[in-house]
Parts: C-alpha cells; structure tokens; sequence
C-alpha cells in the first residue's frame, strides 16, 4: 500500500470544507501502542450532530499508511489490519452519514466489512505524468489540434466568474449542481493558493471562455480533478481535450507524479476519460447499513431483471 500525500491533506482545504460545508474537519493519525510507527493518517469530516461523512466534491477520504520497515508482507498485513480496525472502529462510534469513498490507494477493506459496513467499489483514471501523448486516442489528439489551428488558446489566468460561466452552462446542460459559487471559488483560491488550486480556462479567439477547470496540486503527489465544464457552443471545438492537454503538461511542470480524473463511474464520462489512456482504478466506498441501502439493492434487483429480459 503506497503512501498517499495527497493535496486532500493540505491545510487550506480542510479550511475551505470547514467554511463551504460546516464541517469540522480532523486530522487523525492511528498508532499501535504509541509508536512513531506504523500509523495510519486521515482526515475525517464530522457534522454537527457528530456523525462522520463526506464533504460534497470531495472525491475521497485521503489515507497515508506507513509500515515499519520490514521485508515480510505478512507483518505490513497484520499492521493494516490493526490500524484499520481503529478507523472503523470510530467509524462505528460516531457513524456514518452517507457514503464515505476512500483514496485508491486503500485496497483492504476487510475490517469495516466484518465491522457490518457495506463496502462497494468505484473506479477512476490515473494518468502518468508527463503523459505519453502516444497513448491519447486519436480522435482527441485530432481534437486538440482543431483547437489548436482555430487559434484558442490556454492560460492559467482565468477569473472565478469565467469559470462559473462554463461550470454553469455544464449544470444546465446536463442537470446538475456542482453546489459552487463565484465567492466559493475565490474563498478556494485565497485559502490554497495558485500553487494548490490551479484554474485553466481555454479562450476562443474572439476571447470569450469555452472552457474551464479546476485542479488540486500538490508537488510530489497526484494531481486531482476537482470541477470542469464547457460551454455549449464550443464543446466540438476541441477546446475541452486541448485546454486538458495543457493542464496536464503545466501539472508535470510543476512536479505533479500523476492525474486522477476523480471518477469513471458514468458511461459517457467513463468513455470520454478512458480516451486518454489512462490506468483503469479502483477505489473502495463505505457506508453503514440502511433501509436506504436495502431500496438501493431492491432497485438494483428489479434494474437486473429488467435488462436480462430484453
């Protein structure tokens, strides 16, 4: 299990869940007997009430992990499941709300299932930075040239209200809400910086934005997709692969290992996503059990009969 140091962690934005969402976040490092090591560290999100949940576009719940040193897989195995079990242990005392997903790099679940957690999987994309542009489908790298030659271009210089405009024609187009506003995005900014929370737009030519993004950056660790939307009228212009293109040469610049596209969970994005020749991922979510959870399963139940039948 590798170790995770992920811009989840960083200070300014446990402070911009705290605000935004009326969290109390909580940095917490699980030890065995009060050693240095091993540990296990993450930051869970508490609600008013004292329940653990998930602070909405947060992707994961981020988990470092650090055995003591040793040769023996078995010995890091009985580790894991030690402090593991004390994760789920406060999981079972303050309770869960909802799901709580948790960083691919935690690929053991087995404590909060015999704990009578319900544990299911996700996927998402890794990409390794600098990309191998050899592994980009070619309809995307036709893409990224059609915007090229139309003459739009990329910048990290974009305002909030621009990236509101495409995150807002995104929500309308397809019925969402990614529950952000114009002042949400500069809180974001002033409490992580430029350095952390990086803005890409791609501009037409007349210098209107097509197309913005946000993602989180930590040097040294894999880069986070956060909020991305196009407009309408420019989503065959190339401008969305292009200004993803760009985004990803400037996090390699910047010392960024890697990309997670945070989610491949959508057949249309999931397809849209695995054209850039990512790593297929799975990551792991937890909740407790339900009589949401049993409807959940009910629908799954009557959705698989339903397609066995045609």
């Amino acid at each position: 299990m590798l170790i995770n140091e992920s811009p989840l962690f960083l200070d300014g934005w446990l402070e911009f869940n705290r605000r935004k969402w009326n969290l109390e976040p909580r940095i917490i490092k699980f030890k065995e007997d009060h050693k240095q090591i091993p540990f296990l560290k993450t930051v869970l999100y508490y609600d008013k009430k004292g329940f653990i949940t998930i602070p909405p576009r947060n992707p994961y719940l981020p988990v470092e992990f650090r055995s003591t040193p040793t040769q023996s897989s078995s010995r890091v195995g009985r580790q894991w499941l030690v402090l593991s079990g004390m994760l789920s242990d406060e999981l079972y005392r303050a309770g869960v709300r909802g799901t709580i997903p948790f960083s691919p790099n935690v690929t053991d679940l087995r404590m909060f299932q015999w704990r009578g957690f319900h544990v299911q999987v996700r996927y998402t994309f890794y990409l390794h930075l600098p990309i191998d542009k050899r592994q980009i489908d070619h309809a995307v790298r036709k893409q990224i040239k059609k915007a090229g030659n139309n003459a739009f271009t990329c910048s990290r210089v974009v305002s909030p209200e621009e990236i509101m405009q495409c995150l807002t024609d995104t929500e309308d187009r397809n019925g969402f809400s990614y529950g952000l506003s114009v002042s949400d995005i500069k809180m974001a900014q002033e409490l992580l910086s430029e350095e952390h929370f990086r803005c890409y737009g791609c501009y037409a030519p007349n210098g209107e934005i097509a197309s913005a993004r946000i993602i989180l950056h930590r040097a040294g660790s894999r880069a986070i997709d956060w909020v991305a939307g196009t407009k309408r009228k420019f989503l065959n212009s190339g401008a969305t692969q292009g200004l993803i293109a760009f985004a990803l040469d400037d996090l390699a610049s910047a010392g960024a290992t890697g990309f997670d596209f945070a989610g491949a969970n959508i057949p249309n994005v999931a397809a849209a996503k695995a054209t850039w020749g990512g790593r297929l991922v799975p990551f792991y979510i937890v909740s407790a059990p339900s009589l949401r959870g049993i409807l959940k399963y009910a629908f799954d139940i009557r959705k698989y009969h339903s397609s066995v039948r045609r």
